[in-house]
């Protein structure tokens, strides 16, 4: 009995601390296995592929990026648009448009095709709802530039810094057009960005200055979590430092996405970190 209660007190310690860790330590139990369906995220539908990657089960389970999700929940709210960068097959994406409604705006942005066409899927599934998917990649310079996509069992693995992804890892390379986010945003005179979401393994630095001229005329700055990956800098000749003042440059500050909520030191990272920058002047 003294076992079993053990057992039981770290399941629930788990589920209110780590959730993914959580579902890890209970999945030797669970009796009905994860299946392909179509999931719903409130009143937002997502397809599930169990067979297309093994963190599937994560989205089913409604544990992927549990981080993530636990903050666009508190923070997005109706009629806000969010921002999706590296949305790949769009389970954030749907996430934070189950959290906007049918008020407010997504806007997404996939380079690869195969997975782009899984996040277009969300907006014929849910046709009252209004998401934006766009097959591009974003950064600094308008143009044409290769994305290396890996062969592992990983669909989150693709990166346009190069040599970022070792040669025996990489299934193939696909020329994708690349643009700015400014002058998408400013063209299209999208409002009420709450939250910016870029996760593109690496490349968030060319990402963010593709994003300056935005920064510079909106009134109202938004919110970004970025995945900082610090092994990447060195290959596109940049800084951890670099980005950090380029983030200070428009009154942001970094913050871990988890543990207390204390300012970070970027040039400190040595692994990847998912990153909240917040405007200094709403925290």
């Amino acid at each position: 009995m003294g076992k079993m209660s053990n057992k039981i007190a770290k399941a629930f310690d788990l589920a209110l601390k780590n959730p993914r860790l959580f579902y890890q330590y209970c999945k030797p139990y669970i009796l009905s296995p994860p299946q392909n369906c179509m999931l719903t995220i409130k009143d937002v539908k997502f397809r599930v592929d169990i067979d297309l990657d093994p963190l599937i089960e994560r989205m089913y389970f409604g544990l992927y990026q549990f981080e993530i999700t636990s903050f666009l929940k508190k923070h997005l709210r109706p009629g806000d648009t969010f921002i999706d960068i590296g949305a790949n097959i769009g389970y954030i994406s749907a996430f934070g448009l189950s959290l906007v409604g049918k008020t407010g705006q997504v806007h997404s942005f996939e380079p690869v095709p195969a997975f782009f066409n899984r996040l277009a899927m969300i907006k014929n599934d849910n046709p009252d709802y209004h998401i934006y998917a766009n097959n591009v990649a974003l950064g600094e310079n308008t143009g044409v530039s290769s994305i290396a996509v890996t062969n592992l069992n990983n669909i989150g693995w693709n990166t346009l810094v190069p040599n970022y992804m070792s040669e025996d890892t990489i299934g193939k390379k696909i020329d994708v057009p690349v643009m700015r986010l400014d002058y998408y945003l400013l063209s299209k005179k999208i409002q009420n960005i709450r939250i910016v979401k870029i996760d593109t393994e690496g490349y968030e630095f060319p990402v963010m200055k593709g994003i300056s001229e935005y920064l510079i005329q909106t009134k109202q700055l938004p919110v970004f979590i970025i995945e900082v990956a610090p092994d990447a800098y060195p290959l596109l000749n940049l800084t951890l430092k670099d980005f950090q003042e380029f983030m200070k440059g428009f009154g942001y500050v970094a913050y871990n996405i988890v543990g207390k909520k204390k300012p970070i030191n970027l040039d400190t990272l040595t692994e990847t970190t998912d990153v909240i920058f917040l405007p200094s002047n709403i925290i």
